[in-house]
């Protein structure tokens, strides 16, 4: 029992070696929106929460304005938010702060409740419900997955409002 548990840990060391040396990890992180395309945020923000109010400099990541649009698809509703997570945790990376614990607590960090008091999405979003939480365009809340540190599988319920049926949309990992 022993030895196969060490063989398989050094099959799974060199096949992340081959992996590694291959090169097809080559990943290219979305950008990080410039302070020249944040706008402002409202004046008196909706959020309860220990830490002070983000700066009047924002209005998000310009990947927000693309969310909830009638013209778009619930498909490309969870891959943008998919990215506009993977940029904060990008634009985050190892800064000290309070940890993510559930979705509500990631709506408070992408909403400017985070150590660079970065607002990623704005608090009067249409994603935002008043209860704090990310919900699709069906009103139904999102079900997020973190994976790992830097993987997180999103899901919409879809137009049956149900989650893990046959109509949820997935949006899973980083970006490609």
């Amino acid at each position: 029992m022993k030895r196969a548990f060490i063989l398989g840990c050094l099959v799974f060391a060199l096949l992340l070696g081959i992996y590694w040396l291959s090169g097809s990890h080559d990943y290219e992180p979305p950008p990080t929106p410039t302070p020249a395309e944040i706008v402002k945020p409202p004046a008196s923000p909706t959020i309860v929460s220990d830490s002070p109010p983000p700066p009047a400099a924002t209005t998000g990541t310009p990947l927000a304005a693309e969310l909830h649009l009638p013209e778009r698809t619930v498909q490309q509703d969870v891959d943008t938010l998919r990215q506009i997570i993977q940029q904060y945790f990008e634009a985050i990376q190892n800064r000290p702060g309070p940890p993510i614990g559930d979705d509500a607590d990631l709506a408070r960090a992408l909403q400017g409740r985070n150590p660079l008091r970065l607002i990623v999405v704005p608090a009067t979003h249409p994603i935002f419900s008043a209860d704090g939480r990310m919900r699709d365009r069906f009103g139904t809340p999102y079900h997020l997955h973190p994976r790992s540190r830097h993987a997180i599988d999103i899901r919409s319920a879809g137009p049956d409002r149900k989650l893990f049926t046959e109509d949820d949309v997935v949006s899973q990992g980083r970006p490609q």
